[in-house]
């Protein structure tokens, strides 16, 4: 707690949205660019709706900070890497009416664990 996602215009170099969150290591949009999943120093996922300007899910992900993050070329999910030397594959999913309402229906951004791998050492 206590920490602070800000999500910038490029062109424009103006911060345009700030969502309060965990501590961030890492982040990638969403496709259509409405949603940011941030990668946290705890092992959490989060993902922020960049309208709503809030974090309306949050995954136990790694058991340590997750360091790394990449959308899949499918655009289906993401893949996450740990400090916990595992590598996770999520898969987007709609979440109904859980109390958040981004867009009036009462569904947002979910993830779900589709695949976990372990890493070696060497």
């Amino acid at each position: 707690a206590g920490h602070e996602t800000k999500v910038w215009n490029l062109a424009s170099a103006q911060c345009f949205r700030s969502v309060q969150t965990s501590y961030g290591v890492c982040c990638t949009f969403a496709p259509g660019d409405k949603y940011v999943l941030l990668g946290c120093k705890s092992g959490e996922l989060q993902v922020l709706d960049l309208a709503g300007a809030a974090v309306t899910s949050t995954v136990t992900g790694h058991t340590g900070a997750v360091w790394a993050m990449a959308l899949l070329p499918s655009g289906n999910g993401i893949v996450t890497a740990g400090a916990d030397k595992e590598v996770k594959f999520w898969d987007f999913e709609v979440v109904e009416d859980d109390g958040y309402e981004s867009n009036g229906k009462g569904q947002h951004l979910g993830l779900s664990l589709a695949r976990s791998v372990t890493m070696e050492d060497d």
